[in-house]
């Protein structure tokens, strides 16, 4: 039962850190770790590990012996996966079906969008913590 815990566990971080690389793809090579999927990561990371690794050894009875347990972290690796596939396939479509680039025609600033971004970023940091 110890190694398909371990496997479940590989399989869910795993998971987890493929859907990110992907969605981190879309961003130029020096925004590329600092973009709000990679924040969102890292700040849901010690929950996480904490929820997955850490709360069975303490909250339950067999500890990660249960297979209730295993169960669930597989179910929320599939949850994962299958969420990684529809970005993929709704990327995939959006590429040469969307509605915005076809019917407006307006420019965005680079510049406006990087202020407004850190912006957000930094009310969502200081939400968090208070």
């Amino acid at each position: 039962m110890l190694i398909l815990y371990l496997i479940n566990l590989l399989a869910y971080f795993y998971v987890q850190i493929l859907k990110l690389r992907y969605l981190s793809k879309f961003f130029k090579k020096e925004d590329r770790f600092f973009n709000p999927f990679n924040i969102i990561f890292i700040s849901q990371l010690p929950v996480d590990f904490l929820r997955v690794v850490v709360g069975p050894l303490f909250l339950l009875e067999n500890g990660v012996s249960n297979k209730y347990y295993n169960i669930a972290i597989f179910c929320s690796t599939l949850s994962f996966f299958v969420d990684y596939l529809l970005l993929k396939i709704t990327f995939f479509v959006s590429k040469k079906y969307t509605f915005v680039t076809s019917s407006f025609d307006f420019s965005i600033r680079e510049n406006r969008i990087k202020v407004a971004s850190r912006f957000f970023i930094f009310y969502f940091l200081f939400v968090y913590f208070y």
